[in-house]
């Protein structure tokens, strides 16, 4: 639901152009007819479409609301990329229209109070935010145990 700068055709290999979410949206195609599989088991696709000059009133829109209640009958779990909170409106639009928003956060990019002016933006049109997910992350001295993930400070003496 990224209208304005989609990644995720191009990141599964399709083309980026062709009928997705604006167009099921718009009317001009059946969403059965655009849903495409992708090469990870399990994993259906719509894709964003052509950009349209409107994203936030389409994302925003009753058929938006529609189209979400139909995928969630057709499929056990619906996650929906969108632009970033900071950005532009429409992740507040689609947040309305979803059970919950996980807040993705890119490691050494993301300030700290950019990313709690998004948290805070998304409370205001009181979305139920899940949680955050740290992309891009990588650290040796970084363990985890019993679900839970830790610092050290000497990564030789905490295998040992």
């Amino acid at each position: 639901a990224d209208l304005r700068q989609s990644s995720v055709a191009a990141y599964f290999g399709l083309d980026p152009r062709q009928l997705g979410l604006t167009e099921v949206i718009g009317g001009q195609a059946e969403l059965d007819r655009v849903i495409s599989q992708s090469d990870v088991p399990n994993l259906s696709l719509l894709t964003s479409g052509i950009e349209p000059p409107n994203p936030a009133e389409i994302l925003g829109s009753r058929r938006m609301n529609g189209l979400v209640k139909g995928l969630r009958e057709k499929y056990d779990f619906v996650l929906i990329d969108s632009p970033p909170v900071l950005a532009v409106s429409d992740t507040l639009m689609i947040s309305q229209h979803v059970d919950s928003v996980i807040l993705v956060a890119r490691s050494q990019k993301t300030l700290k109070k950019s990313a709690n002016e998004a948290s805070q933006r998304l409370r205001r049109v009181n979305a139920r935010l899940a949680g955050v997910v740290l992309n891009d992350f990588q650290d040796p001295d970084l363990y985890r145990v019993s679900g839970s993930y830790y610092y050290v400070e000497n990564p030789k003496a905490a295998n040992g």
